[in-house]
């Protein structure tokens, strides 16, 4: 009996030499390696603009670690797939903030329903939450946890409308948006501006993520005599539209938002996204000035692709956090450090941060034009 206790006594002791290891193993590596937790979608219908993210983070991530890091220390990047759905997104980011107690940042809320979904999390958490493209009007702020460098769709939405009624010279547009958060802000900002410059919107309709057959919402807006269509939502959504309208012989002028500027989205749709009108933040891999082609000739080498805009928004949006860890590695240094930069000159454009942590850049707009995406200014 005094043997087993012993026994005992001396794996209980061992157990508790092992912990204590551990614990210092892990508190070592968290002093010397500073993580930045990630959450995209990396998997489900909106797949595609979370790996081109990711590429850009892994991109800015090697960059900044061979210039010496974040304050002096080596950064890796945690990373989480939130499914494209404000429950994964949540349940990703509480994953994180398990496994890696001491985090002060986070990427994610790459979507605007995600993002209203983490942010009192982080809050609860003493965390900043970063979004490259979340961009609905309601989560914009003062002094919470939330930053974004992507425009809010106040902007888009403003400039869209008042270019629309301008230059094609279209005076009935039907919306067409996806019922999500992104969907509803962004159609809002737009159906009120449209209003405001003297234009009608004949029809407000909406589809969900994943719906194949819009025959219905298509043949009520030909009916009511739009001569164009605003789409809002995600690319293979625009595809079946596009695809359906030539079939339903829906002759009108499509526009659309920054999520059309995907080249499966042209494979997808052929020859019905010809002539399609959309908008999106400043950024061109075509672009001139040394920090855009010093970002693109690094991301073709490692990805054999020209970068789009969602990987140039997520580099840029690494490389911001990193500008303020340089006043301190906590989340208040970090989050009173964004607040102060002014004009930083990243791929996708000057940068500043007003109050609500939003930031105010052009927009642009570009076309489909035989089988191409072109400019149009």
């Amino acid at each position: 009996m005094q043997k087993n206790k012993a026994w005992i006594a001396a794996m209980a002791g061992i157990a508790v030499i092992v912990i204590i290891a551990l614990v210092v193993t892990m508190s070592e590596k968290q002093t010397s390696v500073l993580t930045i937790g990630v959450t995209l979608p990396l998997s489900g219908d909106a797949a595609a603009y979370g790996k081109e993210a990711l590429n850009g983070l892994n991109l800015a991530a090697d960059e900044i670690n061979a210039r010496g890091g974040m304050g002096g220390k080596p950064i890796r990047l945690a990373v989480q797939d939130d499914q494209g759905s404000p429950k994964d997104g949540v349940s990703a980011l509480q994953k994180l903030i398990f496994t890696n107690p001491g985090m002060q940042v986070v990427i994610g809320g790459g979507f605007s329903q995600i993002a209203a979904a983490q942010i009192p999390v982080c809050e609860r958490n003493g965390i900043v939450l970063f979004s490259p493209f979340a961009s609905n009007p309601d989560l914009a702020k003062p002094d919470d946890c939330f930053f974004r460098n992507w425009p809010s769709d106040t902007a888009e939405g403003k400039e869209m409308a008042e270019y629309a009624y301008q230059t094609p010279n279209l005076r009935r547009v039907a919306i067409l948006s996806s019922n999500s958060d992104y969907g509803v802000g962004l159609r809002k900002v737009f159906e009120r501006e449209f209003k405001a410059v003297g234009g009608t919107i004949p029809v407000v309709l909406e589809f969900a993520e994943g719906d194949s057959d819009f025959r219905p919402q298509l043949t009520r807006i030909k009916d009511e005599g739009a001569d164009s269509i605003y789409m809002i939502g995600w690319y293979k959504e625009f595809a079946r539209i596009l695809r359906q309208a030539r079939e339903l012989a829906v002759d009108v002028q499509f526009l659309s938002c920054v999520t059309f500027n995907k080249p499966e989205l042209l494979e997808l749709a052929g020859e019905a996204a010809e002539g399609v009108i959309f908008s999106q933040p400043a950024y061109s891999a075509e672009r001139e000035e040394p920090v855009v082609q010093s970002f693109v000739q690094a991301y073709e080498g490692r990805f054999g692709a020209k970068p789009g805009t969602y990987a140039a928004q997520a580099y840029d949006a690494l490389n911001l956090i990193s500008e303020a860890a340089s006043q301190g590695l906590d989340a208040d240094d970090i989050k009173r450090a964004l607040y102060q930069i002014k004009d930083y000159p990243g791929v996708t454009g000057s940068t500043t941060f007003d109050s609500n942590g939003d930031v105010e850049k052009p927009v642009e707009f570009m076309a489909v034009r035989n089988g191409r995406y072109v400019y149009m200014n």
